[in-house]
């Protein structure tokens, strides 16, 4: 991690109290001005960071932003935290997901050579539905692909599996639970608030399957719109629902 990732990390870690800039750099191992560079560089990206003489630092509660420090606090198991990659603005999560496991696959001498990768995007400009459908995945949504080896999952079960876990991780979440219907979309209120778009990895010849791709499309800000609970943030959800489907 480099310097503000470090930052968020602590800043997450003690979110809604304050952290000290002595205890910062001594901690990160760097100069109470880079300290202070950084965090004037985090609340440029959109991090409400208050500042106050004699105390420190502190994260706002309300502060929502994608991060892996911010996701890695709620995660079962934290080992998860590099399988994560996360980009401002991607075409697809499903398409990079795949081009990884064909870079992986020409690589690999064995099957335990295989990586867990979990790519979410805070934007996709070419997000896609089930029939090539067109699924808008603007700023403020959840975007995100698991890639699941086969063997670690019964085949006749990944789509169910996948929706349940999305469906029980909302409902802790938001105290609302809602309900699934064709092709595993999620419904709360009779408005669609996740689209969940299941690939395979498989062998022409065999017809095997090595690897699903996972794509959850969650439209946040419908969803925490019907909640009343003040603890909905996006980097716990999308802990939830790693921690459910793996």
């Amino acid at each position: 991690m480099n310097t503000r990732e470090k930052i968020v990390a602590a800043l997450e870690a003690s979110k809604g109290d304050y952290i000290s800039g002595e205890e910062l750099a001594e901690s990160i191992g760097v100069s109470r001005n880079s300290i202070w560079k950084a965090i004037k560089t985090l609340k440029e990206q959109g991090y409400n960071i208050e500042a106050v003489t004699n105390k420190g630092y502190k994260l706002s509660v309300e502060s929502d932003i994608i991060s892996g420090q911010g996701i890695s606090i709620h995660l079962k198991d934290k080992s998860l935290a590099d399988c994560i990659e996360i980009y401002e603005e991607l075409g697809s999560t499903n398409d990079l997901a795949r081009k990884y496991l064909f870079i992986e696959a020409s690589h690999r001498t064995d099957e335990s050579d295989k990586r867990c990768h979990i790519i979410i995007a805070r934007e996709q400009t070419g997000g896609r539905g089930h029939n090539k459908s067109t699924f808008a995945s603007p700023k403020g949504g959840i975007y995100m692909s698991i890639v699941l080896p086969a063997e670690n999952i019964s085949a006749d079960n990944v789509s169910g599996h996948v929706g349940e876990s999305v469906k029980k991780a909302v409902k802790d979440m938001t105290g609302i639970e809602p309900v699934s219907e064709k092709n595993n979309a999620i419904y709360m209120d009779y408005e669609k608030i996740c689209g969940i778009l299941t690939e395979v990895l498989s062998d022409y010849e065999t017809g095997s399957i090595s690897d699903y791709i996972i794509g959850i499309g969650i439209r946040y800000e419908i969803l925490e719109g019907k909640s009343d609970k003040s603890e909905v943030t996006r980097n716990k959800l999308i802990a939830e629902i790693i921690n459910r489907i793996l």
